[in-house]
């Protein structure tokens, strides 16, 4: 006779002498879909519930002023857009232009305006002093 030492064992009754019943299982699995469900219905009725209708309801006055922009503001025509810049710096760079009529401000050509600063020189600070022509040799 052969003597079974498992029965003495505490460990040998530790394990699962049966497979998990379907039944608790597929009841769990259909109530957690029907909480999903429910609870997916519920917020669709809540978001719903935030939309605005034009027609329904006092406006607030504030409400014109949130207005976004018409459309994105892009360049119709870039190449057209650089000629016109660079004509307005050529302009803006080679003719005489009044600034303030009345201050006596005139705006000059830029060749001009070099070789006026070249002329008249350009001011010094007051503490500095040219050195003369003889003791700089």
């Amino acid at each position: 006779m052969v003597q079974d030492d498992r029965k003495d064992d505490p460990a040998a009754g530790s394990y699962e002498h049966s497979d998990a019943r379907f039944g608790p299982l597929a009841l769990s699995g259909f109530a957690l879909l029907a909480l999903m469900s429910v609870g997916m219905l519920l917020s669709r009725r809540i978001l719903e519930s935030f939309k605005v209708d034009d027609e329904v309801g006092p406006q607030h006055p504030m409400s014109a002023f949130r207005q976004g922009p018409a459309g994105p503001l892009l360049q119709a025509d870039p190449h057209l857009d650089l000629a016109a810049h660079e004509a307005w710096e050529d302009r803006v760079l080679t003719e005489y232009a009044w600034i303030d009529p009345v201050g006596g401000v005139v705006q000059l050509p830029i060749a001009r305006a070099m070789q006026l600063a070249l002329e008249e020189g350009f001011p010094l600070p007051a503490s500095t002093e040219l050195p003369d022509a003889e003791g700089a040799r």
